[in-house]
């Protein structure tokens, strides 16, 4: 699948909370050279605040919001016939 494809759908999904469609790339272009996981490089400076718990709580939320924008398109589409 083509970057900008993978774009599209990302912002089909997440609307104005999508990632940039050069950040997609830069991941793409990351995997695509052997990269196998999501988390950040161990890296010096300021330690990352992102942790599993994080990450679970922003799934949550996420799928919270993607199921409300489902149900309100749904129920606007139902009014609107």
């Amino acid at each position: 699948m083509l970057p900008s494809e993978i774009h599209h759908q990302i912002c089909q999904e997440y609307g104005d909370n999508a990632i940039s469609d050069g950040m997609v790339r830069k991941w793409v272009r990351m995997f695509n050279e052997g990269r196998e996981n999501l988390h950040d490089e161990a890296r010096s400076g300021r330690p990352s605040l992102v942790n599993n718990d994080l990450v679970r709580k922003v799934n949550e939320r996420v799928r919270i919001n993607v199921t409300l924008r489902r149900v309100r398109e749904t129920t606007d589409a139902v009014e609107k016939q």
